[in-house]
C-alpha cells in the first residue's frame, strides 16, 4: 500500500504492491529466513534523447526576468508541460555531459550548474503567449 510516494511500513516490514520485503526482525523480534527475496533496482533512464546543453546568447528576442523563481515556473510550463521550450533539460543527462566536477544527482542541494543553466536559457518571446497558466504549489 502506498501513501503518496512511499511505500507503507507496518510491523518490521516494507508493503510494496503485493509483496513483503523483510529487513531485519519481525514483529515478534524472530529474525526470518527469505527463500524467493525481491530485490527492487531504480536506474533512472532519460527521458528523451541527450541534449545539447551549450547556451546560445545570440537570442535578440529573450523575455527578460527580474525574478528567477518567476522564470522557473514559466519555464516549467514551456518545456515540460507544453514540451516547445529546447533543449528540454533532464538532469541526468545534463550531469553526464557536464564538463566541470561531477555532479551528485542525488543531492538535496541546489545544484548550482543546473540553476545557472536556468539563468542564462534564452526564453524566445513568442512563446510568452503560449503560457495560459502557471500553477505554483508549494
Amino acid at each position: 500500500m502506498f501513501e503518496g510516494n512511499k511505500p507503507h511500513f507496518w510491523g518490521g516490514s516494507t508493503y510494496i504492491s503485493d509483496f513483503w520485503i523483510y529487513y531485519g526482525e519481525n514483529i515478534d523480534g524472530e529474525i526470518k529466513k527469505l527463500n524467493n527475496t525481491l530485490s527492487i533496482h531504480f536506474s533512472p533512464k532519460p527521458i528523451k534523447k541527450p541534449a545539447n546543453y551549450k547556451i546560445k546568447n545570440n537570442l535578440v528576442n529573450a523575455l527578460h526576468f527580474d525574478n528567477l523563481n518567476f522564470k522557473l515556473a514559466v519555464i516549467q510550463v514551456l518545456m515540460y508541460d507544453l514540451e516547445i521550450l529546447e533543449p528540454y533539460f533532464d538532469i541526468y543527462d545534463f550531469a553526464e555531459q557536464y564538463n566541470g566536477k561531477e555532479i551528485d544527482t542525488e543531492s538535496e542541494t541546489i545544484i548550482k550548474p543546473a540553476l545557472n543553466f536556468f539563468k542564462k536559457l534564452p526564453i524566445p518571446k513568442e512563446l510568452a503567449t503560449k503560457v495560459e497558466e502557471i500553477y505554483m504549489d508549494g
